[in-house]
């Protein structure tokens, strides 16, 4: 009995921690499959239908057949901002606990020595916050605009109506066949689209007169970049597996409504720097990542140490939230 208990704490404890098994880079994510989500290694897979995007040198290790998998990762989130306690910010605790759900789709089509595959997978972003009575930004933005709301400077981020909210997808297209050179190794690779958007909202308004100053901008671009892999194994339960994939190099074109565009310079665009029409590079960075699965127990229990490193110091990243903080390479 009371091993039963340990059992079920065990699993209650990884439930609850089930909101921040989350890795990546600065932009990167990883978590493009459930069973990432439930094992943190997948590098070296060569079981599943996701190891199209973490090992697709490693499908054509797989038995022949067609494998299918579909995915969608549901993510508990709580985000807040405390701002302080004293005027003109004494709001308290501003609150986000908008979910994300992150969907994931793979095949695999293996027959003698060759492998194709396809997926759709979000390599970057995935993310939504909606913060309905404002954040520390809408705080500082009805304070900084006080004027146009016809509110006191002082009493305009406690007085003024506010809300903000953001998401962010970077869909990611797959397409790659591997070939198996020895019945020991392997090599793949493909090529993968990348769709990718940001979208930015939020407003302070005066609810007494119906002022406000309000901003909407949205940021596209899409861009193709490719991927090679390698897998190994050198007795039977074990399996050694490499891929490079190289960086993506997104371009955003700001799509921009600003109700302050007229101050120029000092409008709410200008400052975050996405004027209407403006261009800004932030790539998303290629990694190399290296896994090895190795059965201490056959069919029974095995180890899977994964190593991720990602090549940001590669990546254009133009905005200035990147430079100010000197991003280097990363690596989980």
């Amino acid at each position: 009995m009371r091993k039963g208990f340990i059992v079920v704490g065990f699993i209650l404890l990884m439930v609850g921690l089930a909101s921040s098994l989350q890795a990546g880079g600065i932009i990167n994510k990883q978590n493009l499959s459930a069973d990432y989500i439930r094992t943190l290694n997948r590098n070296a897979a060569t079981d599943m239908a996701d190891a199209a995007v973490y090992n697709p040198a490693g499908t054509a290790m797989m038995e022949d057949g067609l494998y299918l998998k579909a995915d969608a990762i549901y993510l508990m989130k709580d985000y807040s901002n405390q701002l302080p306690s004293s005027p003109p910010f004494n709001l308290g605790t501003l609150d986000s606990e908008e979910p994300s759900i992150i969907p994931g789709l793979f095949a695999v089509y293996k027959h003698d020595r060759w492998s194709g595959f396809f997926a759709v997978s979000i390599p970057g972003g995935g993310g939504k916050v909606d913060f309905e009575d404002g954040n520390s930004r809408t705080a500082l933005l009805a304070f900084g605009y006080a004027g146009l709301l016809g509110l006191p400077a002082l009493a305009a981020p406690t007085t003024a109506d506010q809300s903000i909210e953001a998401d962010s997808y970077y869909v990611g297209y797959s397409l790659g066949a591997s070939y198996k050179i020895f019945d020991s190794l392997s090599l793949g690779g493909g090529i993968r689209f990348v769709d990718a958007y940001q979208k930015f909202k939020g407003y302070a308004r005066n609810s007494a007169t119906g002022q406000s100053v309000n901003v909407k901008i949205e940021r596209e671009d899409e861009a193709f970049n490719y991927f090679l892999g390698l897998d190994y194994q050198p007795i039977k339960d074990l399996n050694i597996a490499l891929t490079y994939m190289s960086n993506t190099p997104l371009n955003f074109k700001a799509d921009t409504r600003d109700s302050t565009s007229f101050l120029g310079p000092n409008s709410i665009s200008s400052r975050v720097g996405w004027v209407d029409g403006t261009h800004e590079r932030e790539d998303l960075p290629g990694y190399i990542g290296a896994g090895v699965s190795y059965f201490i127990i056959p069919g029974t229990l095995r180890i899977e140490p994964n190593l991720t490193y990602y090549l940001e110091k590669q990546a254009k990243l133009e905005g200035s939230r990147f430079q100010d903080s000197m991003p280097g390479n990363s690596y989980d």
